[in-house]
Formats: structure tokens, C-alpha cells, sequence
């Protein structure tokens, strides 16, 4: 199942996104796209991707673009990326997931998996959508997960206790 640009995933509770982050221009994003840090730019998750340089997900399909043309140092093509929230992914393995547990990348930038590897987590299973005793999914079934971005590479980033 690969969702159509026009179809755009189920993100609630957004408590932080991140605006104008600078993508690849020959890539093309949609809505729901896991993303993670490469050579300084936003681009698409693909299998076993490191939770070390996840971002989060992608908020809209179509990149804005800042004044200029692209072929300016204005006009670098950009995207908004949620980095906290409760977000649906595509299960991309038949198999029975429990309340928080952790979740990776399988085939591309939105199905999603059980992870066995903790250094490729990019989410936690919904802890409310999975019931006490989990729930059976199908490949293709929708996977309510909270993303989790390391803390590194969160804009608002969890405060130490020397802020609060």
C-alpha cells in the first residue's frame, strides 16, 4: 500500500514541528514521510535508518520555497517536519505490537516495523491504540506511533533539570 500525495496521513497532537528545514530538490516528499538528517538536509527514511539522525515527519507534501528563484541561495526548497506527536504509519510486517513498543523504518519512508535494534528506533508504539494486550496488524494495516526524535536533534528538545 503507498499512500498518494493527495491523501494525507493522520498527525495529531503536533507540540512541535519544525519550519523551513532544507531538503534535496530532486527529492520528492509527501505528507507522512519519515525523515532523517543526511549531508546536512532533510531526506526520505529508508530500510533500518538510523534513529540517531531521524528529524520526525514530514508535515506537507509540497516543498515551500523562501523568495527567489531555486537556482538562488534564496530559494533552497524547504519543508516543515513534526518532531513530536502521534502520527499513523503503514505496518510494513504482519505481526502483533504491544503498547511502547519501539518501531523502525522498513522499505521506505512510511512503513514501519517492530524494532529489534534499539540505534534504529523512530517511534513508540500508541500505548491507547494498541489496547493492554496489543494488537494484531497486517502489512498494509495503519500503525498509530508517537514519533520520537533523539534529543539531539530536537528543535524543543526535552529541558534539563538546571532550566526549569
Amino acid at each position: 500500500m503507498i499512500r498518494e500525495a493527495r491523501n494525507a496521513i493522520l498527525i495529531e497532537n503536533k507540540s512541535g514541528r519544525v519550519s523551513q528545514v532544507p531538503i534535496n530538490i530532486a527529492e520528492t516528499i509527501l505528507q507522512g514521510d519519515l525523515m532523517v538528517l543526511t549531508a546536512g538536509l532533510a531526506t526520505k527514511a529508508t530500510t533500518a535508518a538510523s534513529g540517531a539522525t531521524f528529524l520526525g515527519v514530514s508535515d506537507h507534501t509540497n516543498p515551500q520555497s523562501s523568495a527567489g528563484t531555486l537556482t538562488t541561495d534564496y530559494g533552497k526548497p524547504y519543508i516543515n517536519i513534526v518532531q513530536s506527536g502521534l502520527v499513523a504509519m503503514i505496518a510494513g510486517a504482519s505481526e502483533t505490537l504491544t503498547g511502547f513498543q519501539p518501531l523502525e523504518v522498513i522499505t521506505d519512508a512510511q512503513h514501519v516495523k517492530s524494532s529489534a535494534t534499539a540505534a534504529n528506533v523512530v517511534g513508540i508504539v500508541d500505548p491507547g491504540w494498541a489496547g493492554p494486550t496489543g494488537k494484531a496488524v497486517v502489512i498494509g494495516d495503519l500503525v498509530k506511533m508517537w514519533v520520537h526524535v533523539p534529543s539531539k536533534l530536537q528543535v524543543w528538545g526535552p529541558r534539563v533539570a538546571a532550566e526549569v
